[in-house]
């Protein structure tokens, strides 16, 4: 397997998988959107996505004209013809197509769900770590904690950045305050005597709070041997942490080797990463046994 594609809930081949040139999401940008890791027939956290797409409806005042019940049943039905080791799946949902091109008359939703198996090569980012360039906010984004399909400002970011040799970007709002990768959360780590200090940036920082990222502090949140917290994060305070790492539901957790010009020693065999790594992996073999 190599692809599929469902739109409204018909399989289609990808060269005959279309929308409407009047759909809200194509003119608008208005649609909804998860992006969900597959795996063997499963899909890990698949309740939570589907609260947090519900949630982002109703704060949007976006109306889904499916239930939760029968969203999931169509998703896991979807997984179980892959049966691969790890698969993409994202699922789109728009205003639909626009009956005239000003008008806010509510159209039928429309539906896409794909899916794209994933090669399982080495990843030289979870081996080697990876390099974030930091980007100051020259605005406010608006609804930043709701999983839209729009990402321009971060695809534009960090395709300069990636030109000047970092391998993403890490948003700075105004206040100078961390919030997160171009589409994944940041955590940070530093030792103190025998305690790990677990930061990761607060909501109201500007930051969509991902599924990996509940997973995260959910696993250490009663190990006495870790103190995590959620934080306001000062750009200037990166240099007072140890080890810093990302974590997204594709990609799991990854290791940060450099923001700017600062080092971090995230990939040291003993460290805090290597031992949350290894108890997240175990989690996600535990949802999909």
């Amino acid at each position: 397997m190599r692809k599929i594609i469902a739109v409204n809930g018909k399989i289609c081949p990808p060269e005959k998988a279309f929308i409407s040139v009047n759909d809200r999401g194509l003119l608008f940008g208005d649609c909804l959107l998860e992006v969900m890791l597959g795996s063997f027939g499963k899909i890990p956290f698949l309740k939570e996505h589907l609260k947090r797409l519900y949630s982002s409806a109703q704060a949007l005042d976006f109306k889904i004209p499916w239930s939760s019940e029968d969203l999931a049943l169509e998703l896991k039905t979807l997984a179980q013809k892959t049966f691969c080791a790890k698969v993409y799946i994202k699922l789109i949902i728009t205003g639909g197509n626009q009956p005239r091109m000003f008008s806010l008359e509510e159209a039928p939703a429309t539906k896409l769900i794909f899916l794209e198996e994933l090669e399982d090569l080495p990843d030289k980012s979870k081996t080697k770590g990876i390099s974030l360039c930091p980007v100051h906010k020259k605005f406010d984004q608006g609804y930043v904690s709701i999983k839209t399909n729009n990402y321009l400002h971060s695809i534009a970011e960090r395709k300069r950045r990636k030109r000047a040799g970092f391998d993403d970007i890490l948003w700075v709002n105004k206040k100078n305050e961390v919030c997160e990768a171009s589409a994944a959360n940041i955590f940070f780590v530093r030792k103190v005597k025998n305690i790990n200090e677990l930061y990761t940036p607060v909501e109201e920082s500007g930051i969509l709070p991902g599924i990996t990222r509940e997973k995260i502090l959910m696993l250490v949140r009663n190990k006495p041997e870790v103190r995590s917290k959620t934080i306001k994060i000062d750009f200037s305070e990166i240099a007072d942490f140890d080890e810093a790492f990302l974590s997204s539901s594709i990609q799991g957790l990854v290791p940060i080797k450099q923001i700017g010009s600062y080092q971090y020693k995230t990939l040291c065999p003993k460290g805090f990463f290597t031992q949350v790594n290894q108890n997240f992996k175990k989690l996600i073999l535990r949802a999909v046994s």
